[in-house]
């Protein structure tokens, strides 16, 4: 097997292997009670106005998401977020589960068009997050002057534990820069984990441990979950589209809404203290070249 083939196949099985422990982990009941008395309504990305939301969430530091790459829902929640967060004062800064050095040109020159020539959105789909969602959600922001973007991944650490700790040590580095802005930020669901994955550090039990940038109270760690829908699986020939069969569940039982938001989750999840639910999920076109 070739060496690039082998890494290929490699980033394919821990991609794989991450899912299916992040499922075991998450096996706990929450009570429908607990779903109705405690759901906010996430409505669409252009309603900025969410006193609820804002309310739940305006005292945090650090707000990290995490998501099923390649899927629309997370990146909208989290634009709305940001606009619900600046609507009502707030600065944000918006990061981005990105190598920095692949949005040079954006970076240099911010515009649509210099955001397609990026190296990062110019490439073949590898993951899902050099997707259309990611690419919207950049653009629907760049241009708000309360809005900072910064991008946090490093390609080099590769193994797990080097690129946690590198994606923690990006995300300092801004925080001393923007010390007032309220950090928001999307990754996959394994780096805002608040506890070690498989006994190694994530960037969220990094951040919970660093007592002198975030205080522990003040940092909120939300887990996206679905009921079904599309998304995009790579089974080691390219990424296929694929459909995951709705059925009614312990969350689409419990309300009527499509998309909600409920924090303080942590006695039912260990890892995270918010959920986001979706009732359904939408794979992300790729980008047209």
């Amino acid at each position: 097997m070739h060496l690039k083939a082998a890494a290929n196949y490699l980033v394919r099985s821990l991609f794989i292997f991450f899912f299916i422990l992040l499922a075991s982990s998450l096996r706990a009941q929450i009570s429908h009670e607990f779903i109705k008395e405690n759901a906010i309504e996430v409505t669409s990305v252009e309603d900025a106005k969410s006193d609820t939301l804002y309310q739940k969430l305006k005292d945090f530091q650090l707000i990290m998401i995490g998501e099923r790459h390649g899927t629309k829902e997370p990146a909208e929640f989290v634009e709305h977020l940001s606009k619900v967060m600046v609507h009502h004062g707030k600065k944000v800064a918006l990061g981005l589960e990105i190598p920095r050095e692949e949005m040079t040109q954006f970076i240099e020159n911010p515009n649509e068009e210099s955001l397609k020539q990026t190296s990062f959105f110019s490439k073949n789909n590898l993951d899902g997050r050099n997707a259309q969602a990611w690419y919207d959600l950049i653009l629907s922001c760049y241009q708000d002057t309360n809005i900072y973007l910064f991008y946090f991944d490093n390609l080099k650490g590769r193994i797990m534990k080097l690129r946690s700790s590198a994606m923690y040590i990006s995300l300092v580095e801004v925080k001393k820069e923007f010390p007032d802005y309220m950090f928001i930020t999307i990754m996959g669901n394994v780096h805002n984990r608040l506890k070690p994955f498989s006994g190694i550090e994530t960037m969220g039990s990094l951040c919970l441990k660093d007592t002198v940038n975030f205080k522990k109270d003040k940092i909120c760690s939300i887990i996206h979950l679905f009921g079904g829908g599309t998304l995009h699986k790579d089974r080691g020939d390219g990424f296929q589209l694929e459909e995951v069969e709705f059925k009614e569940n312990h969350y689409s039982e419990a309300t009527e809404f499509d998309h909600f938001f409920i924090q303080d989750v942590e006695k039912y999840f260990k890892f995270y203290t918010s959920l986001y639910y979706s009732r359904t999920i939408t794979a992300s076109e790729s980008i047209k070249k």
